[in-house]
């Protein structure tokens, strides 16, 4: 495995788990919101 295929599969993996805690966190946000 080259680096340039492990850089591009971490920055994958770190930019799913941000997107995935952000998109938590808005969807909690609106949920609250609505209530």
């Amino acid at each position: 495995m080259t680096t340039e295929m492990w850089l591009a599969l971490v920055n994958d993996t770190i930019g799913n788990a941000i997107g995935g805690v952000l998109g938590a966190l808005v969807a909690a946000w609106l949920f609250r919101r609505r209530r």
